[in-house]
């Protein structure tokens, strides 16, 4: 069996086990109602990749098959709720993301599982398809890779330091056979704010030259609403293959914004005087010129009826 194949097996057997912990059977508190909509700022979403002479850069992140410039506030529309889980779409003007969701018991493992995802633990297919055709091929993240939307149970925030706390029980049996394994993570509460920080590295002596990975990502969620308030992740993946060197990086950003203002349907004097003044005045001007030839005229009349 293959070394990446032992790796995988290895890292499916844990997630098998520890998914059926942290997936048993609880009720959903979720702050949320159907039908409201949260805003995000996606402030960063940026792929670059270096291969020998070539070099690209892809930003934005995919809503569909539709690419979106950084810097765009979506919306997560929240479009049922049930006790196991709360299910939601990303909305931009017209394009909808396909319907995503995640259970109540969404824990540490499957931040895990996020994390090391994130850090290109598949990369080596990547590299192959770039050194074969001799292109890179557009890379885009989704708009969330974290759930906006979480249950606000105690037991929700409690997964997360446990997640620190094994953090370098879990890497080790996920990295079996790897070289340089390295990791630290930080836990934190403070002011309703739930943060965390996760950073591993480490080093792949591939028959094709050294690949070296390291990720590191930081989030928030406000313990009280259950809401995800911002995330940041940094993943950096460099090496040998077949002789050329090449670098990845990807880095992603968003941030909990307000809504957007909604337009008034009352009158609004102030503005109508503001944009209406000119009109106003001469209009004002014009009837008192009409009330004083009106004047005039009745004040002639009777000096004639006498």
């Amino acid at each position: 069996m293959k070394k990446y194949q032992r790796i995988l097996l290895t890292f499916l057997l844990i997630t098998t086990t520890l998914l059926f912990f942290f997936t048993s059977p609880v009720n959903g508190s979720y702050q949320v109602e159907v039908g409201e909509k949260i805003y995000y700022e996606i402030t960063k979403s940026e792929a670059d990749v270096e291969f020998d002479n070539i070099h690209e850069t892809f930003t934005g992140f995919r809503i569909r098959n539709e690419i979106i410039p950084e810097g765009e506030t979506v919306a997560v529309n929240v479009t049922s709720i049930t006790e196991e889980s709360v299910k939601w779409k990303v909305l931009l003007g017209e394009k909808n993301s396909t319907l995503e969701g995640f259970p109540a018991a969404f824990g540490s493992l499957d931040f895990a599982v996020l994390f090391f995802s994130l850090s290109g633990f598949a990369k080596t297919n990547f590299l192959s398809k770039i050194y074969t055709d001799g292109i890179v091929r557009e890379q885009y993240h989704r708009a969330f890779i974290f759930p906006p939307i979480l249950d606000n149970a105690p037991k929700t925030w409690d997964s997360f330091e446990k997640l620190i706390d094994d953090q370098a029980s879990l890497l080790g049996s996920m990295l079996t056979g790897y070289q340089d394994v390295d990791c630290s993570g930080s836990y934190s509460k403070l002011n309703g704010l739930l943060t965390l920080n996760w950073w591993f590295t480490y080093k792949d002596s591939t028959v094709n030259g050294p690949i070296i990975t390291s990720s590191e990502t930081t989030f928030s969620y406000n313990m009280t609403t259950g809401l995800l308030e911002n995330t940041r992740t940094d993943d950096l993946v460099t090496g040998v293959y077949y002789g050329n060197d090449f670098e990845i990086s990807v880095i992603t950003q968003l941030k909990h914004v307000a809504p957007p203002p909604v337009e008034s349907v009352g009158f609004n004097f102030a503005d109508f005087f503001a944009n209406n003044m000119l009109y106003i005045i001469g209009g004002g001007v014009g009837l008192i010129v009409i009330i004083i030839v009106a004047v005039g005229i009745v004040v002639s009349r009777k000096k004639r009826s006498r």
